[in-house]
């Protein structure tokens, strides 16, 4: 099992001005010699708690191919206990949510690329927007998920599920791109909306076969995929985060 660790922390300069879908830097001041690493933020953009000056990160247990510095920070993080100071710098990266108005999205993660997707729904859970959404989920199994008891109690209003088990005991194995073919309906009706955002995150293999998938939706419709991206992109509404 891949462990996963929700950690808060606690800024000791006061609030750190986010938006959804930004990551921000972690170094451990103790032991300079594991380096650097980006982190997605899993909260809201008044954090994990407002009023608190927090933020929360998702993180998991290195796995068996990464180098020694990943394996030395995934055991650092794992360790760290209320009182320890870590260096934060950030954040970066796009915004996911639209600034103002309706908000339609297109929101597709695996793994730990859930994170940046919840602090999306906490905020719209804070603040309501108009528009409809779809958030399709990948991982493992909900054993090895983070947030899906979380997810699953949202306002169905704020958006609407679709999880991809892949090790599921006595169940065919099902990934993101199935559950994007099965939701053709809800998507086709999502990318006729001029004010859409798409959001992929996770591993980059889940981006190749999700756009494979959401090209094959389109194609379907006599729809063109990559033209419809191209005007994403071009209007700043395509987020892509893999790792």
């Amino acid at each position: 099992m891949r462990d996963l660790r929700h950690l808060v922390l606690q800024v000791a300069d006061g609030p750190v001005r986010c938006r959804e879908g930004q990551f921000v830097g972690l170094q451990f001041p103790t032991a300079p010699e594991a380096g650097g690493a980006m982190f997605s933020i899993a909260s809201a953009r008044d954090g994990e708690t407002p009023g608190q000056d927090d933020l929360a990160l998702l993180v998991k247990h290195a796995d068996d191919d990464t180098d020694e510095s990943t394996h030395l920070r995934a055991q650092l993080l794992s360790a760290l206990k209320a009182g320890d100071e870590l260096a934060l710098s950030g954040p970066y990266g796009d915004a996911f949510l639209p600034a103002v108005g309706p908000a339609p999205m297109l929101m597709i993660a695996t793994g730990t690329g859930i994170a940046p997707m919840r602090a999306v729904v906490q905020q719209l859970v804070r603040e309501p927007r108009a528009g409809e959404r779809l958030l399709v989920f990948g991982a493992r199994s909900p054993n090895e998920a983070a947030y899906v008891d979380e997810l699953t109690q949202l306002p169905p209003e704020t958006t609407q599920l679709r999880f991809a088990w892949s090790r599921q005991p006595d169940q065919r194995r099902r990934y993101v791109h199935d559950e994007i073919r099965a939701a053709a309906a809800p998507i086709l009706r999502l990318l006729a909306d001029p004010s859409l955002s798409v959001c992929l995150c996770g591993v980059p293999a889940m981006e190749v076969e999700a756009e494979r998938a959401l090209s094959e939706v389109c194609e379907a419709a006599q729809l063109d995929w990559a033209g419809i991206r191209a005007q994403l992109q071009q209007r700043g509404a395509l987020h892509v985060q893999t790792y």
